[in-house]
């Protein structure tokens, strides 16, 4: 079977981000399990080649003609290459970014199914809302209607898609490794409160750095992690800003390899990610799959990616977000009973798991 992955982000190794590690882990389960030849089809990435062999898949990177709002972009070079590929379907990645619709359009030219996995993220800016609305119309509703599967992460997203168009949807969760995060049995003699996420206010480091440091004031037996994301100016005066507000009981560090970020998790007796949105939330899914309790809030995807593995409070409620970090740092029984929940509710997000998944639908929609 021969697959085109057509995506926005994509390194061939566990990386930070969500998109490129469900292509890249699509990639290596389906060539080894399923024996697929694989393509995934990337926008040019700084010191990467512009085709290379991994040893399961070939990877062919595109350049940018041109750069809009809010990072999206239109490739002419991309149709081209896809063009030129021969397969028996292609899955695209990424709803209102243009990789995603050049995927769908030659799917549609060579007549084989188009699948799609949107990671559907509501603008948060008046331009890029109406900008999207143009996408829905002009593009968006026949990816959606037209495609043979379309898999959002969750119900949220699949809720939100169909507000735009009616499509064959099927529920797959973001997959993640389990073989890097997983129980390991690493926690510290002292509590450990640990904040992971990008520098950007909307994920609320400077909330999580509030709310420990009154934690902080309150008693002695805690200590607090941030681990930080990103190297845009913007995200760095955030996290310098932090660090220099921090006393000895703070450790700041930043982009970690992803072995180093379990190890973290591992040794962390609750996560706290004050985020304002998440399309599925790949963080509390990592923290959950090492056996970590989260404390997050009830927006977007998160109350179903955390299930019964954590607590969460409304967005904007940080006085009762502390009250419930507390109550897991006060009570060991309750932090071990949640513990249990999150590892059994997030083994569906267990790569082997997912990509299996999607390899049924696949033999289904093929029939």
């Amino acid at each position: 079977m021969k697959l085109g992955i057509v995506t926005t982000s994509f390194r061939p190794c566990q990386w930070y981000s969500g998109i490129s590690n469900a292509a890249y882990l699509m990639a290596n389960r389906l060539h080894e399990k399923h024996d697929f030849d694989v393509t995934v089809y990337a926008p040019e990435l700084k010191g990467a080649k512009k085709i290379e062999q991994h040893r399961n898949f070939l990877i062919s990177r595109f350049k940018t003609d041109f750069n809009l709002f809010n990072g999206y972009s239109i490739s002419f070079e991309a149709s081209r290459m896809i063009a030129a590929g021969s397969f028996d379907l292609i899955h695209s990645f990424h709803y209102g970014y243009f990789p995603a619709t050049v995927g769908f359009r030659q799917a549609k030219k060579k007549h084989i199914p188009h699948f799609f996995t949107a990671a559907y993220h509501p603008p948060s800016s008046k331009l890029n809302r109406k900008l999207l609305k143009l996408y829905d119309f002009s593009n968006g509703a026949k990816i959606i209607k037209n495609s043979a599967g379309v898999l959002p992460f969750n119900n949220n997203e699949r809720m939100q898609l169909s507000k735009i168009a009616k499509g064959r949807f099927h529920i797959v969760p973001c997959p993640i490794n389990h073989r890097i995060f997983r129980p390991k049995q690493q926690k510290d003699s002292k509590l450990t409160v640990t904040f992971v996420g990008a520098m950007e206010p909307w994920k609320g480091p400077h909330i999580a750095f509030d709310i420990f440091s009154q934690i902080a004031k309150e008693r002695k037996d805690v200590k607090f992690i941030f681990v930080g994301n990103g190297m845009l100016p913007h995200q760095t005066a955030l996290f310098d800003k932090l660090s220099r507000m921090a006393d000895k009981r703070f450790t700041f560090t930043r982009n970690l390899t992803t072995e180093q970020l379990s190890n973290v998790y591992n040794m962390t007796d609750v996560l706290v990610l004050p985020t304002l949105y998440e399309s599925f939330g790949c963080i509390l899914a990592e923290s959950m799959m090492c056996g970590t309790p989260v404390v997050s809030t009830k927006v977007g995807a998160v109350p179903e990616t955390v299930g019964n593995g954590g607590m969460l409070v409304n967005y904007g409620d940080w006085d009762g977000m502390k009250e419930k970090v507390s109550r897991l740092l006060d009570n060991n029984q309750l932090r071990k009973s949640i513990s249990k929940k999150a590892l059994r509710h997030s083994r569906q997000y267990r790569d082997d798991v997912v990509v299996d998944k999607i390899y049924s639908i696949y033999k289904k929609s093929l029939k």
